[in-house]
């Protein structure tokens, strides 16, 4: 059998179908990836919107100066430790320390003994936190 010869039009009529299902594919497929595009870019917005907040809160943390109320806190528990530090002492030796028993503390705290009583003083940053003699704390603010 012999096959008939296709005529020009024919050969026109499958190449114009031939495009018209490549273009109708391309229509189809591009919405796809426009959605993923912009999805894509949404998040990687908010990825970089989320590292530039996180890094402005770490700057801003590590330079801002801490309030005044955050130093008292933190010197009274710094005098908390330099008590529980020189009571450990007196009872193990039976007498106060003639100095801070633990040297880290002695950088920040100034201590005094005088006749079984002592006074400890942390003034750091305009907050000065005392603990006076007879064990009473006393924080006063704004102090140079």
């Amino acid at each position: 059998m012999t096959k008939p010869q296709a005529s020009k039009d024919d050969l026109s009529a499958l190449i114009a179908g031939a495009e018209t299902a490549i273009e109708h594919q391309a229509a189809t497929a591009r919405p796809a990836n426009r959605s993923q595009s912009s999805n894509r870019s949404v998040i990687l917005m908010a990825l970089a919107l989320a590292g530039l907040a996180y890094s402005g809160n770490t700057l801003w943390q590590r330079f801002a100066a801490p309030s005044q109320a955050d130093v008292a806190r933190d010197l009274s528990l710094v005098v908390d430790q330099a008590r529980a530090e020189i009571e450990s002492a007196r009872q193990q030796t039976g007498s106060l320390p003639a100095v801070m028993p633990n040297a880290a503390l002695a950088s920040v705290v100034q201590y005094q003994a005088d006749s079984g009583q002592y006074q400890i003083v942390v003034n750091m940053m305009g907050v000065k936190v005392t603990l006076q003699k007879d064990g009473s704390k006393i924080t006063e603010l704004g102090v140079n």
